[in-house]
């Protein structure tokens, strides 16, 4: 109930101007992109789904609207082939952690073109509809920032292909839950990295051993997760990353039950979003971290454009990427 209350709060104050772009914000955007830099922020009003190209110079470009009924079928279909081929591969080989979309298309089972075929069908589809219209504004572009709406939260744009390559081989993709945090006030991250792990009573045995290579990495200081008060420790501490390796849940039709546990003790979304974190980057290695439910979904909030999960909490506490 405290989250479900929050999140009305939010959207309500979040919905109380014209929901238009001043053309001082425009101006302040278009200051912090690099010529190389394109910002396309989409917009759904339940008809049309269009793009609005931003970039360092000019007005901004609107591209023609596409249907949101046969946009969001693409998205659903896409879906499915995505979780088909993850149930494939777990068949073929049982594993104890989820199967992020990267790992799954490096897989070898994925060389027979079976599944990679029906996966690919659904992202060209994808791109043709939402990236070829605007490519020609894109040239000369290296980094995306993409703001997706509603439904759009919940698209892999990484994973979207040409035919020829996908749009991450393309481009640098940056996903934002808004246009605004490219002006937001920059902040300073102290020094030094930190790195937690829980191998939840030997289930994930590889989490001491993943910790050590990326403190060899990066260094930093590694500490367990059943350390008393560990969370304490992540929210005074600070620094350039934070990386954490545990168990974690999410349930799309109750995500304010989403948890991360470290030790014996499991930390909602209460937990991580009501102080304030200082780390420039957290890279989670957790189940299901990588998954959110839209408020709209959720909460039955009327075109609810909030997301909601464990990796949604962290950049509202205070991480500068995720």
């Amino acid at each position: 109930h405290e989250i479900r209350d929050l999140v009305q709060n939010l959207y309500n104050l979040s919905h109380r101007g014209s929901g238009v772009l001043e053309s001082s914000d425009l101006q302040e955007i278009q200051r912090q992109l690099s010529p190389q830099a394109v910002l396309i922020m989409f917009y759904d009003n339940d008809t049309i789904v269009r793009a609005i190209i931003v970039k360092k110079e000019g007005a901004p470009l609107i591209s023609d609207g596409i249907p949101s009924r046969e946009m969001r079928t693409l998205q659903r279909d896409l879906s499915r082939s995505i979780a088909f081929a993850q149930g494939a591969l777990k068949l073929a080989k049982p594993l104890t952690d989820e199967l992020d979309a990267i790992t799954m298309l490096r897989h070898p089972l994925l060389n027979n073109e079976t599944l990679r075929a029906g996966f690919e069908q659904g992202a060209q589809a994808l791109y043709q509809m939402l990236i070829r219209p605007i490519v020609k504004m894109l040239s000369d572009c290296t980094r995306l920032y993409i703001v997706p709406h509603r439904t759009l939260h919940l698209l892999p744009f990484h994973l979207l292909h040409d035919g020829t390559q996908y749009l991450t081989n393309r481009y640098e993709v940056v996903i934002l839950p808004a246009a605004s945090l490219l002006v937001r006030a920059p902040r300073t991250y102290p020094p030094g990295c930190l790195i937690v792990h829980d191998d939840r009573d030997g289930q994930l045995r590889y989490s001491l051993h993943d910790a050590e290579k990326i403190q060899n990495m990066v260094g930093g200081t590694l500490i367990p997760g059943t350390r008393k008060n560990v969370l304490n420790r992540l929210y005074n501490t600070g620094g350039q990353l934070l990386h954490l390796i545990a168990h974690a849940k999410f349930d799309p039709d109750f995500p304010e039950t989403a948890f991360i546990q470290l030790g014996n003790r499991q930390y909602y979304l209460s937990d991580l979003i009501q102080r304030e974190l200082q780390f420039r980057l957290v890279t989670l290695t957790a189940c299901e971290t990588g998954r959110a439910a839209l408020t709209e979904h959720a909460y039955r909030v009327a075109h609810g454009d909030d997301l909601l999960g464990i990796g949604r909490a962290f950049l509202y506490a205070g991480a500068e990427a995720v």
